[in-house]
């Protein structure tokens, strides 16, 4: 789980690379056993979320505010590492998941803390923060090395009204693949990319940082790449062939602390508008589409014209 940063990258070249990756070269990936998953979710929810390989358990103090509570463990390099206590928020421009309230399970104030949550007024953009009897509720997460399942499935929270799922925590590269084709993949990545320009010049190590998951965002049978760090992301496959977003521009929206990017996608030349910030930047699926940030049908984005 990464810790939420304000990262991007403004480079405006679209590449095409040629480069075909199946469903089929992923590894299985080995059963990852966590407390907080839901043990047997609805038949109805599996069928309709196929992408999800895992459900979080979420008890929500508020649909309407749209944050939840809940308590599962967290892994290190695949080892387990405790329990967490936290607050799972989904509003719109937070979708942030492990605001620790340990303290406040250890004292006995979990029922006082939701009721503060439920009278509280709570701003849907996720622009404020939580208030706790008047004042701002500072809350830690977890160091940004602890993850719900090591990245090897992709975990799911149902939406408390919306029909979709968040895609919390998905397959990373270097979990699903071999070491080959890891390789394969990154060195895609970093053409398309271009990690070697002047202007900002990236080694791997910086590009495995960013966190790219695996998922087949236009459902033509080759894995796709996103990453909640990458601006000009997905990186995703038309025919024989990848490439990425391009960036139109972006503007500064000063009222509202907000830079907002426009994005323009080569398969079938169509735009995107979305807030820069990581926050803004999260997967949702209706079980059909993907969507980033809740705005922009990445799916639709990515397909060429029929």
């Amino acid at each position: 789980m990464k810790t939420l940063l304000t990262r991007y990258f403004l480079w405006s070249l679209g590449v095409l690379i040629p480069l075909q990756l199946s469903a089929q070269e992923i590894n299985p990936s080995s059963e990852v056993i966590n407390r907080g998953f839901i043990k047997t979710p609805s038949e109805t929810l599996t069928k309709k979320f196929s992408v999800c390989d895992a459900f979080l358990n979420v008890d929500w103090i508020d649909k309407k505010k749209k944050i939840g509570y809940s308590t599962y463990e967290v892994y290190e390099k695949g080892l387990r590492k405790g329990e967490i206590f936290a607050l799972i928020d989904m509003r719109e421009g937070s979708y942030i998941i492990g605001l620790d309230v340990f303290v406040f399970k250890r004292d006995g104030k979990l029922p006082e803390l939701f009721e503060q949550i439920r009278k509280a007024k709570v701003d849907q953009n996720g622009d404020f923060p939580i208030f706790y009897k008047g004042k701002e509720l500072y809350i830690s997460t977890p160091a940004e090395e602890l993850t719900l399942a090591d990245n090897r499935i992709n975990v799911c929270v149902e939406h408390p009204d919306n029909g979709r799922v968040w895609i919390v925590e998905g397959k990373h590269i270097n979990k699903v693949y071999e070491a080959t084709q890891t390789d394969k993949v990154f060195s895609l990545l970093e053409t398309i990319l271009n990690t070697k320009s002047k202007s900002y010049p990236r080694d791997r190590k910086s590009l495995e940082s960013d966190d790219f998951i695996v998922v087949d965002i236009n459902h033509d049978g080759k894995d796709d790449y996103i990453s909640r760090f990458e601006l000009q992301t997905p990186i995703y496959s038309v025919a024989d062939h990848y490439q990425k977003p391009t960036i139109i521009k972006t503007t500064e929206n000063i009222q509202k602390e907000k830079t907002i990017a426009e994005l323009s996608f080569l398969a079938n030349q169509k735009k995107c508008i979305i807030p820069v910030g990581t926050s803004y930047r999260y997967l949702t699926t209706d079980g059909q589409n993907y969507f980033l940030g809740n705005k922009c049908n990445l799916t639709k984005l990515t397909q060429g014209e029929k």
